[in-house]
């Protein structure tokens, strides 16, 4: 934190009092971390407009911890999906924090320790922390109700014998290996910390041995699948994989028997993000875009620069 013009507190790149100190790409801190007056952006900064240079070139924006999802028969004929469960910004070991500006993909946060993924979030202030990061709930493409399509279960599934249901590490159960409710945990662990329960399939032909963590349990993901609307207006979305209270069935890859209202939360209930797009470019209704530079969607997707202003940055000027 630093104390800026106005007098007020709010997190800034400040490099004084230190004469190693030099901007660096940007990481999910909560921070300017290039120092170009901006914090936690997904973009990178645009080539000649003076801004913080690192190790002589353009600053990236953040790089969330995503794999590439491109096995034959994915969804969209490729996409990206967080290898870890959302955190936020300031998520340590022990909180899983209190910012909701944007969600994060990554095991440890800037000081090296664990974190604990984003829990008692509704669909609603998931699908704005999935956007804010570029992405976007993963997507179920379902026609007369059948499923389609189906991000979450593709990248859960891939590679195993689903008939009697399925899990992320194999076709059969065992309940040593994620956290559900035979593992008498009874709370959600820092990311990726049972790590064994991990993608057996081969996501990326081009990238072997990546995979993706607690896919089942820990928290159960909210997703993009719309089942309905209530008679309120409320509309209801698929949560999946299960949580630290969910027993076998419920942690499988295949079940989509949870249906809730947008509205709900609970302790037991997270979320990770998904993108068309590869990292650095935004998901804008499946169109793939530069939120630093694009006039028609600046600094966010639909966000249109008035004319004559054009996008600097991610911001009309």
């Amino acid at each position: 934190m630093k104390c800026q013009a106005d007098k007020t507190l709010a997190p800034s790149c400040d490099l004084s009092g230190s004469a190693t100190a030099t901007p660096t790409d940007e990481i999910c801190d909560g921070k300017d971390n290039d120092c170009d007056g901006l914090i936690d952006e997904s973009w990178d900064n645009p080539s000649g407009l003076g801004l913080a240079k690192c190790a002589g070139q353009e600053c990236k924006g953040v790089r969330d911890a995503v794999v590439h999802v491109a096995a034959a028969g994915a969804p969209n004929s490729g996409y990206y999906v967080y290898g870890y469960e959302a955190s936020r910004v300031d998520a340590s070991a022990t909180s899983a924090g209190s910012v909701s500006t944007r969600a994060c993909s990554r095991q440890t946060n800037a000081s090296g320790t664990g974190v604990l993924p984003w829990s008692s979030v509704t669909w609603v202030v998931a699908d704005a922390a999935c956007r804010a990061a570029g992405m976007r709930l993963c997507k179920v493409t379902r026609a007369n109700d059948a499923v389609v399509a189906d991000e979450w279960g593709f990248a859960c599934a891939l590679g195993k014998n689903c008939a009697s249901g399925c899990y992320p590490y194999g076709s059969a159960y065992d309940a040593t290996l994620c956290n559900g409710a035979e593992a008498s945990r009874n709370a959600a662990a820092t990311v990726g910390s049972f790590n064994k329960c991990i993608t057996s399939g081969d996501l990326d032909p081009a990238n072997a041995g990546e995979a993706v963590f607690d896919m089942s349990g820990n928290l159960a993901e909210w997703t993009d699948d719309g089942r309905g609307t209530l008679a309120d207006g409320r509309k209801i979305y698929t949560i999946r994989g299960g949580a630290f209270d969910s027993f076998s069935v419920g942690l499988g890859c295949t079940f989509m028997a949870a249906a809730l209202a947008q509205d709900f939360s609970y302790p037991d209930t997270g979320f990770r993000c998904c993108s068309s797009c590869a990292p650095g470019l935004a998901d804008c209704s499946g169109a793939c875009t530069n939120l630093g530079s694009d006039s028609a969607n600046c600094g966010a997707c639909g966000t249109a620069c008035a004319a004559p202003a054009t996008c600097e940055n991610g911001v009309c000027e």
